[in-house]
């Protein structure tokens, strides 16, 4: 598990370049007796919580730039409901 989380922890540094994010979410990983599904952000406290257990370090990387791609909407004051191109998020994920 050590080798995916360094792939993960470079992900998120990578995505958060392609996002232009100067400032990340403390991003927490968790396991699945913590919560059922894949991930859950609670932006009041800044922090963004990534179910791990049981999943492929792909599909969590995917989940990751999808909350990071809420963050970037979070500070950037965006409409609520307004989503960002499905380009961008697929490029944020590769």
């Amino acid at each position: 598990m050590s080798k995916n989380l360094h792939h993960i922890n470079k992900f998120i540094g990578f995505a958060a370049k392609e996002l232009g994010l100067t400032s990340l979410p403390k991003i927490k990983l968790v396991g699945h007796e913590e919560d059922k599904k894949d991930a859950f952000g609670d932006f009041k406290d800044g922090n963004v919580h990534v179910r791990v257990v049981g999943r492929h370090p792909i599909d969590v990387m995917r989940t990751i730039a999808h909350e990071l791609i809420h963050h970037k909407q979070n500070i950037t004051n965006s409409k609520k409901g307004e989503q960002m191109k499905e380009d961008e998020i697929g490029r944020a994920s590769c």
